[in-house]
């Protein structure tokens, strides 16, 4: 959730792209809080988009470049917008395509921490979310989306959450997994 996706002087703004994010914002932070307050100590991961031509693979560079737009190529359009607050010791992974596991060092962090079970949110549901998601169960993680803190057109989000339920792993709400965390 970064400036150029979120912002209304961003990449996707420009480009015309209505705002999935604002709305899914109370309950990103939600569960960030609890993951923070929890008792358990759970590990915030932020994964964040670096699109400049110089780090990703030919194919995505390609398909980015039909886009009016740069995306997620200047350090103000990287930047997590300044309605969410990351925390010290929260864990960052720069990602070179839509999803975060791919040529990351993420699935090493988190079996080195314990973690067998991800939560994911985030924009948009059906691009960065379904890759990421998709990938996490891919590398032995169980994957739990929170159905209410993943945005896109509200079409695409259902279609995703009753596929991915389906076929992949769980769709929570937010204040399920929160009162998981919590007690």
């Amino acid at each position: 959730m970064q400036n150029d996706f979120m912002h209304c002087n961003g990449a996707c703004a420009k480009m015309g792209f209505p705002d999935a994010g604002t709305p899914i914002l109370p309950a990103v932070n939600q569960l960030i809080d609890a993951a923070h307050q929890g008792p358990n100590k759970i590990p915030v991961v932020w994964i964040c988009a670096d699109y400049s031509p110089e780090v990703v693979g030919p194919a995505f560079g390609a398909k980015m470049m039909c886009f009016p737009e740069a995306v997620c190529t200047t350090q103000w359009g990287k930047k997590i917008i300044e309605q969410l607050n990351p925390a010290t010791d929260d864990i960052f992974i720069t990602k070179s395509c839509y999803d975060g596991f791919h040529d990351t060092e993420l699935a090493e962090i988190l079996r080195a921490k314990g973690v067998d079970t991800v939560v994911v949110t985030g924009i948009l549901t059906t691009v960065c979310v379904e890759s990421t998601a998709r990938a996490a169960v891919f590398e032995g993680f169980h994957t739990v989306i929170a159905e209410d803190a993943v945005g896109d057109t509200p079409n695409a989000t259902k279609a995703f959450l009753e596929r991915f339920n389906t076929f992949f792993g769980d769709v929570q709400k937010s204040q399920v997994i929160c009162q998981r965390w919590t007690h």
